[in-house]
């Protein structure tokens, strides 16, 4: 009875550490397909990225505003993802989700409110063109760094009416964090699986 439960436990050790790699390039990338590495690989140090890559129209201006749209909306999305986690974490770690913070009116609209003000602080960092089947995309990368992504869980935290300790609020920022890693996994699989 040993052996088997040894042998789960060091399959459950190699997928985690395979997981936690970063350098695992989990998106083959088509020979007619030539984009910047951020935008099928963005850096995900502590901070929150949405790319985007739209068809160049000559107008430089349009373009960008096009692709910028799109990336920012995946950058809403993350967040969104993240911010939902966090009250679901919260709630099921502290017990406020049976109080009036967590699953009240007000909190969301606050949530709804920190979010929008994070995406007013989010920067525009890389635009660079690239080609997909040989026609020229224009692709933006817009970034909320770590600090304006720390003021955001800290915000949430403190609207929640938490008291957390320094252990609880740490593990609570990496799921913060996490949960927009895990949002691109889930994207990249149902782009693979609508392919095949």
């Amino acid at each position: 009875m040993k052996t088997p439960f040894s042998l789960s436990a060091l399959f459950c050790v190699v997928l985690v550490t395979g997981c936690a790699n970063k350098n695992v390039d989990v998106t083959p990338v088509p020979d007619d397909i030539t984009l910047p590495d951020w935008v099928l690989n963005p850096p995900n140090d502590a901070q929150f990225v949405g790319t985007d890559c739209t068809a160049f129209n000559g107008n430089m201006n349009i373009s960008k505003q096009a692709s910028s749209a799109n990336a920012r909306l995946e950058l809403a999305q993350q967040i969104s993802v993240a911010v939902d986690s966090l009250v679901e974490t919260m709630a099921n770690r502290t017990g406020t989700g049976s109080g009036r913070a967590a699953e009240g009116s007000d909190f969301t609209a606050v949530s709804e409110q920190l979010t929008e003000q994070s995406l007013d602080g989010a920067i525009l960092d890389a635009v660079a063109f690239g080609k997909i089947e040989g026609d020229t995309q224009l692709c933006t990368m817009w970034v909320l760094n770590g600090d304006r992504s720390r003021a955001l869980f800290d915000s949430l935290v403190s609207a929640q009416g938490a008291t957390l300790d320094a252990r609880d609020e740490n593990v609570l920022y990496q799921q913060f964090l996490s949960s927009q890693a895990r949002q691109r996994l889930d994207a990249a699989r149902n782009r693979d699986g609508a392919s095949l």
